[in-house]
């Protein structure tokens, strides 16, 4: 579930996880998380496709009403008007993200940067191959992945409460 669409809830229940991270720890990260959601509520919030295999949509995190709360969330962001959702469908098998999730960002002037998402950390890249290569991936992802409708008809399913 990518970060900038992660309720509280839902982010403190994978932050508490294995218990690796203490209170405070967690608490950081936390803050740290939702603060960067921000981004999406200003003026000028950049425009924002996210694909989200269904896999994340079915593994409860944090139990019912938190994964409840996540579905009302990912429904409230796909009303702004500079963000797209797809949900990448569980029957396509495996699938070029399967190696970790990635965020590329077209910045002014048409150059883009790259962040690789591992479990210690993300790595921001700006080598062109890299650059060449999730490029594509994400193309061909897109391709893979229903459209935005459909996406949003799935999370409606999975909704509990209306």
């Amino acid at each position: 579930m990518p970060g900038l669409l992660q309720t509280e809830e839902y982010a403190r229940a994978i932050f508490e996880a294995g218990r690796l991270y203490g209170k405070d720890r967690v608490d950081e990260l936390l803050a740290l998380r939702m603060a960067r959601q921000r981004v999406l509520a200003k003026s000028d919030a950049p425009d924002c496709v996210f694909i989200v295999d269904e896999s994340a949509l079915r593994r409860s995190i944090g139990g019912p009403a938190v994964m409840d709360g996540q579905f009302g969330r990912l429904l409230e962001a796909a009303e702004h008007p500079r963000v797209r959702l797809h949900v990448l469908p569980l029957d396509i098998g495996a699938h070029l993200s399967l190696g970790g999730g990635f965020a590329i960002a077209e910045l002014p002037g048409g150059e883009h940067m790259l962040c690789l998402d591992n479990p210690a950390r993300g790595q921001i890249a700006d080598h062109p191959e890299w650059i060449r290569l999730m490029l594509r991936k994400w193309e061909i992802l897109l391709g893979e992945a229903p459209s935005e409708r459909a996406s949003l008809d799935l999370v409606h399913k999975l909704k509990v409460t209306p």
